[in-house]
């Protein structure tokens, strides 16, 4: 896993690297963990699990993940540390045109 800081972590979103930025961090493959992701988050993971080829986690709880089905992010709010990340993600994805999935 590549070390990056907070500024090359959006090129490797979009190139779907894995890195490692401090607590912002992302992985080839599913997260082993839903961290605090409430239960309808839950529900959306899961109802790609088998097709998740990409996660970012913000400490340990996926934020945003690359399906079969494209991006999703997590609409689901935290700490503000975390809501930064999610903001870093956004921008990442819509800098190059990349779609969300909506649910």
């Amino acid at each position: 896993m590549k070390l990056k800081n907070q500024d090359q972590a959006s090129e490797a979103i979009q190139n779907r690297e894995a890195f490692l930025a401090s607590a912002l961090w992302a992985i080839d493959g599913r997260s082993n963990t839903y961290g605090m992701l409430n239960p309808e988050e839950i529900e959306q993971y899961e109802a790609v699990r088998d097709s998740i080829d990409f996660v970012v986690m913000s400490y340990k709880t996926p934020i945003a993940w690359h399906s079969s089905a494209g991006w999703y992010m997590v609409k689901q709010k935290f700490s503000v540390t975390t809501s930064r990340h999610q903001g870093i993600v956004r921008r990442a994805l819509n800098s190059k045109g990349l779609v969300e999935v909506s649910r």
